[in-house]
């Protein structure tokens, strides 16, 4: 590190560890590949940048071979990978015999609420000025909504905005600017007015300039903004040049307030004094600040290059003006390893993007990190080249995307590359996962739908989320005698066997005073049902008792007369009137004189 103090947290607090263990929201490691395109250039074509919109499609800007040598292209592909636009930024031909051509090239791209964007790159100058630093902005149907370009001054030759971003009031751009006979090479760093695009002050711009030296420039490589108006750039400050192709630089990062007041800087030499340099910056909702790069730990800046991984997170507010290490780790590689860019993830997570070595061979490596304490989470590589890497990296809504070149015999390709959430870890992605939340189904809801089973328990051909009776394999209804119990009418008398009392008798279906079997009728009319009528012939009018006999005139009058069993015949009942036997009438006498008795004694 450079001389000035760098402090660094050894504890961390209860409520950051708490806040540190809630579930990872984005879980790289549980993500899928959404879509994968190559598009094929004419000759050079690099992507280096990337930002995700809010329909799920990507927005992607880069270089691509032109007619004037080189143009700068923004590209929309649609959700499911299909190109849906281009827009194509060509100033022309410089207008100079000695220069015939223009390199023109997009760096940076930032979207808002609105789906609106920003781009910052680099366009050509004319006969004085060789390029000029480019930050324009777009609504979301393509019109341009306004523009601004930079130059250093005269003799300008390589001037641009290399990271752009839109705050709640204002829009923010860094780059890099380089001339000749001056200052050899200084970040800039601009702040727009949203609506107009005029240049706010003192970002205009805002420079830094630690390096006189030709060949080992200052470059600015991203910038990051803070709700609070805090603003912090890295990059790189030259140290030593021999020549373009061995210049030193130092890993470097800077701090300022809302009026551009300087809080920290941070300055790393790395262990072999080579090339070192910061490439991204994120600033967490807390405002703390993550930078990622590389440290060159081999031999020279050419065909020894030997770069390691570099992260690192900061403390918001430093100590006593100085920067506030909370860790920093290296990814260490058998080869040649950079991370390159760098995004947030919805539960504030890192991801990063860059190349690493591996077996000897190149590859494109995702990585995500723990942001509380700089643990590696997951690592994804896929297949490199020479000078593929990642160069862009975003995160939103369940999304990722990564951009960079794919290096071809003739010059380099686009590499678009999507990743998604997989909810219910099936394999596949939400976006083409019909029941996103269930593991058993993917393409079809089926007959129940999402997160039901299509289970058939009673094997009867309906699946229990529409078989009333999932196990009555004879019954897919209840019916009305319920679930277990069949629908049947023994009798054919329009009443279920469950619910008649009589499923027998085709007559009735309750019990009614008779019983089953039995018709509750009165056949002779004299107010008894026949099945308790034990005269059931009686002649109409005559008067019966509670069984359906004639009561007798004679009979009013209780003569000790004992009634004699009907006789069911077509003449009715009879009953004899006559008294009892002889023996009954000395027992009347003996009750009689008894009685007389006890109430003389009395």
């Amino acid at each position: 590190m450079s001389a000035a103090p760098i402090f660094r947290i050894a504890t961390l607090s209860p409520l950051l560890v708490l806040t540190a263990s809630l579930a990872h929201a984005a879980n790289l490691s549980e993500m899928v590949p959404k879509w994968t395109t190559i598009a094929t250039e004419d000759g050079r074509g690099i992507p280096t940048d990337v930002a995700l919109d809010s329909e799920g499609g990507l927005l992607v800007v880069g270089e691509v071979a032109g007619d004037n040598e080189q143009d700068g292209q923004v590209r929309r592909y649609l959700p499911d990978g299909s190109l849906d636009w281009t827009l194509t930024i060509d100033a022309g031909p410089v207008e100079d015999g000695s220069r015939p051509n223009s390199m023109d090239g997009l760096h940076a791209i930032a979207i808002d609420e609105a789906d609106g964007f920003v781009i910052g790159g680099t366009i050509a100058g004319d006969s004085t000025y060789a390029s000029r630093y480019l930050v324009r902005r777009y609504l979301a149907d393509r019109t341009e909504q306004w523009s601004q370009s930079y130059t250093d001054g005269l003799q300008s030759t390589d001037q641009s905005a290399i990271s752009v971003v839109i705050g709640d009031d204002a829009v923010w751009s860094t780059g890099s600017s380089y001339r000749s006979n001056a200052v050899r090479g200084r970040w800039v760093t601009f702040q727009y007015e949203p609506d107009t695009g005029a240049v706010q002050p003192p970002f205009s711009p805002l420079a830094h300039d630690e390096s006189a030296l030709d060949d080992a420039q200052d470059l600015a490589h991203d910038v990051a903004v803070h709700f609070d108006g805090t603003v912090v750039t890295v990059g790189q400050t030259g140290v030593a040049a021999d020549d373009a192709d061995n210049a030193d630089t130092d890993w470097h990062v800077r701090k300022v307030d809302a009026e551009g007041a300087l809080m920290w800087q941070d300055t790393y030499s790395g262990t072999a004094g080579l090339i070192d340099a910061a490439t991204g910056v994120v600033i967490d909702s807390y405002g703390d600040v993550y930078v990622v790069g590389y440290e060159n730990v081999g031999t020279d800046n050419a065909d020894g290059m030997d770069r390691d991984w570099m992260v690192v997170k900061y403390d918001r507010d430093g100590k006593d003006g100085f920067p506030l290490v909370v860790w920093t780790t290296s990814v260490t590689e058998d080869g040649d390893a950079a991370a390159q860019s760098i995004a947030l993830d919805n539960s504030e997570d890192l991801l990063i993007g860059g190349h690493a070595t591996v077996e000897d061979e190149r590859v494109c490596r995702l990585t995500q990190w723990d942001a509380y304490d700089g643990n590696l989470l997951t690592t994804v590589d896929f297949d490199g080249a020479h000078d593929d890497t990642l160069y862009g990296v975003d995160y939103r809504d369940g999304q990722i995307a990564v951009v960079g070149p794919s290096t071809t015999e003739g010059g380099a390709d686009w590499r678009l590359i999507t990743f998604e959430d997989d909810t219910d870890l099936d394999g596949f992605g939400d976006s083409v996962d019909v029941c996103p939340e269930d593991p058993e189904k993917t393409k079809d809801e089926g007959i129940c739908g999402c997160n039901v089973s299509e289970d058939d328990t009673d094997k009867d051909g309906a699946e229990d989320c529409i078989d009333d009776c999932p196990e009555d394999p004879d019954k897919i209804e209840a019916g009305v005698c319920l679930c277990g119990t069949p629908d049947v009418d023994s009798d054919g008398d329009g009443s279920e066997d469950c619910i008649d009392q009589c499923p027998d008798d085709p007559n009735k279906t309750t019990l009614g005073e008779c019983g089953c079997g039995a018709p509750d009728t009165d056949t002779d009319g004299d107010g008894v049902l026949g099945c308790n009528d034990a005269c059931s012939g009686t002649p109409e009018g005559v008067e019966v008792d509670e069984v359906g006999c004639p009561i007798e005139d004679d009979q009013t009058e209780d003569t000790g007369g004992v009634p004699i069993e009907p006789v069911d015949s077509d003449k009715g009942c009879g009953c004899t009137t006559s008294g009892g036997s002889p023996a009954s009438s000395a027992l009347l006498l003996l009750g009689v004189l008894l009685f007389s008795r006890r109430r003389q004694t009395a």
